[in-house]
């Protein structure tokens, strides 16, 4: 009898401690997951919230890029609530706009680092045209294995990136240049490697990029131009690159 007791107990008080958090997350408002999704991520808004902490909804996001902005479209959240137990309370996130399409998992520890994983976003390439010095084309895909950060520093990161049927404008018409791939990682130090690669190009392309916080990317590698590539193209490969064999480019970037 004394150890029924003694097993209840425990169990009744889990019991009435979930249920007031439920409680209490159930009728928070939706607004509070906007604050921490901010606080989390500074370059991250939210606005035309509604609903709960627990399941919500926001009319718009955005995500403010140094020199662009990166609009997310309609995001709505359900949080798990098992993940309570363990401290670090994950939401299943799914943002959605003409051209966009972002499902995954977010995380938030007690210690204010973010973790992400299966995050998948498939999206055209572009609102990133700001960030470029020529304008682009194409369908992007983005994979995110696992990251994990916190505010801006990269503590982990595992994710595939590539860009599908891409095209550049050359100032007179666009000049197709094929698909490519990427794979990126920490390098520790809050710094992001990367191996860039072709998949289906004019192009032969095997690059090793590092992007730094205070420089951003730096990319080096070589490229080589199949014998059916455009002219254009390769004219420009043989300006930007260093030949070190026949039709085979180093190229440094930027």
């Amino acid at each position: 009898m004394t150890f029924t007791k003694n097993l209840i107990k425990p169990l009744l008080y889990t019991f009435f401690a979930l249920y007031f958090v439920y409680s209490v997350l159930s009728r928070a408002p939706a607004e509070l997951a906007a604050f921490a999704a901010h606080a989390a991520v500074p370059n991250l808004w939210l606005t035309g919230v509604e609903g709960t902490l627990w399941s919500g909804k926001a009319s718009a996001a955005q995500v403010d890029l140094q020199q662009a902005v990166f609009p997310l479209g309609n995001v709505t959240w359900v949080l798990e609530p098992w993940t309570l137990l363990l401290l670090s309370p994950c939401v299943n996130v799914e943002a959605t706009r003409p051209g966009l399409l972002l499902t995954g998992k977010v995380c938030q520890s007690i210690t204010g680092s973010t973790r992400l994983s299966d995050v998948s976003l498939e999206t055209i390439v572009d609102p990133v045209n700001e960030l470029l010095p020529v304008k682009i084309s194409g369908q992007t895909s983005v994979s995110v294995l696992k990251a994990k950060f916190k505010k801006t520093q990269v503590q982990e990161l595992d994710a595939r990136v590539s860009w599908l049927n891409g095209s550049v404008y050359t100032g007179e018409s666009w000049l197709a240049v094929g698909s490519y791939g990427a794979n990126l990682n920490d390098a520790g130090k809050g710094e992001i490697s990367a191996h860039v690669f072709d998949v289906d190009a004019p192009l032969k392309v095997d690059m090793a990029a590092n992007w730094q916080m205070d420089r951003g990317w730096k990319t080096e590698g070589t490229v080589s131009p199949v014998p059916s590539a455009p002219e254009l193209l390769k004219n420009g490969i043989q300006l930007v690159g260093e030949e070190l064999e026949p039709g085979v480019y180093k190229v440094i970037w930027p």
